[in-house]
């Protein structure tokens, strides 16, 4: 049985939590969970496209700098004239890794993207780098999938991307069998955790 938030009760052979890196469906069942940080951190965020069109402005660019510190930003066009900036620093970086950004910090890194740093403005979102391993994927009638089930650090949607491919496989799985339960082990068991 399932229990939405409204309080309403609805049956299901099978519940499949997607529901991010810190899942209430989770932490519900009482799954065991580890996570590890990371020495980096990144700010994400998604600003105007502006000037920067054509060319090699039109595909996912890598930036790094190494010197006077080590910064990185990801460069990723989007669609309706958007930017999407993962803009990566050391946490102990404190001028590098605080919001709202510093533009004179980036921009002095990365001039050439300058126009689109300074327009970040107090927009963003800062994570340090992350992962979670679990020691099961299931729970009964309930199977956790993408960052809830194995979240890696924040860049360009590897956990959506995750998500998916751990409910195509979870698909093929309990589609073949005839018993929920065993499927869900055998999914785990072939899956590389």
């Amino acid at each position: 049985m399932l229990e939405l938030a409204s309080g309403h009760r609805r049956k299901a052979d099978l519940v499949i939590a997607a529901d991010g890196v810190r899942s209430a469906v989770r932490r519900s069942l009482g799954i065991a969970c580890s996570r590890r940080k990371y020495q980096d951190g990144i700010v994400r965020v998604l600003v105007e496209r502006g000037s920067f069109v054509g060319g090699a402005w039109d595909h996912v660019i890598d930036f790094w700098a190494f010197e006077p510190r080590t910064l990185r930003i990801l460069y990723a066009p989007c669609e309706d004239g958007r930017l999407y900036m993962a803009m990566m620093s050391p946490r102990d970086d404190k001028q590098a890794s605080k919001l709202p950004v510093d533009p004179t910090v980036w921009a002095s890194a990365f001039p050439m993207l300058a126009p689109a740093i300074k327009s970040v403005g107090s927009r963003g979102r800062y994570d340090v780098y992350e992962t979670t391993r679990l020691d099961t994927w299931s729970v009964g009638h309930v199977a956790i999938v993408g960052d809830a089930a194995h979240a890696m650090p924040p860049t360009l949607a590897q956990g959506a991307c995750l998500a998916m491919m751990n409910a195509l496989s979870l698909a093929e799985f309990v589609s073949e069998g005839s018993d929920l339960t065993v499927d869900l082990q055998r999914w785990e068991n072939a899956s590389e955790r």
